[in-house]
């Protein structure tokens, strides 16, 4: 079997007013498993065959003959128990399939897309950028993928990160008192009362670390990606001191 290295995106570093509906299209981001389905065989994006980890998923594939990229995700939609599945252990691997079930979520199909079975989800589209924006606010999404409307031109760009699918992450902020840090060769990891780490990197840091330790705690603003069941930051990143 020639496996397929997925087509992966770069980064949207423009604000999001400046892609226009006429030049680009939105999809849902998922923040999960990328894989692709060959046949009754899954195999995640270093070509690690996974078949092993999803056995309803390929329940669900049954019968089919296409070859489809995609994403492995939790039927909750939590990043975290789509990590639960992580695991090649047998009798781990026949309880978290029920206790954390997943599901395949089709973002591109190669071949003999009519034999998909149509309990299978295909990649949440929405009419505009905007209205897929709001979609990721309101459902705390991880974000949208902006593809150019002529991306097929080009075609499917196997193991490349191309300019033509552009990621926007919905990140949300938090302001969190810091009384305490530990020193690190780029600058600092700033240590909340909780627990909290978040690190302080460059010339910032220097001006961090002088007001903790004149005045004991700082307030500042922290980036983030999503904050999970157990309260846990995920993706931490400092931006700025408050007040």
């Amino acid at each position: 079997m020639i496996k397929i290295k997925p087509m992966t995106c770069k980064t949207a570093e423009l604000p999001l007013d400046s892609y226009k509906d006429e030049e680009f299209y939105a999809e849902l981001k998922y923040d999960v498993i990328r894989a692709i389905y060959d046949n009754g065989i899954l195999y995640n994006r270093e070509g690690r065959d996974i078949s092993h980890r999803f056995p309803e998923v390929l329940d669900a594939f049954m019968g089919c003959e296409a070859i489809v990229d995609g994403e492995i995700v939790a039927v909750t939609g939590k990043f975290e128990d789509i990590q639960q599945r992580l695991t090649d252990n047998k009798l781990d691997i026949e309880i978290r399939s029920k206790k954390y079930p997943a599901k395949f979520v089709i973002i591109y199909c190669f071949k003999n897309y009519h034999t998909i079975p149509l309990s299978i989800e295909k990649v949440k589209a929405f009419p505009t950028i905007q209205e897929g924006w709001n979609y990721v606010i309101k459902n705390d999404c991880e974000g949208l993928i902006l593809k150019k409307s002529n991306w097929t031109i080009n075609g499917y760009q196997q193991g490349v990160r191309s300019d033509s699918w552009l990621k926007k992450k919905y990140i949300k902020e938090v302001e969190l008192e810091f009384d305490s840090y530990e020193k690190n060769p780029k600058g600092l990891t700033l240590i909340d009362k909780n627990g909290v780490r978040v690190a302080c990197l460059g010339e910032q840091s220097t001006e961090v670390k002088r007001r903790l330790d004149t005045e004991g705690k700082i307030t500042a603003t922290i980036r983030y990606l999503e904050k999970t069941a157990n309260n846990k930051y995920r993706q931490p990143s400092f931006k700025e001191l408050s007040g």
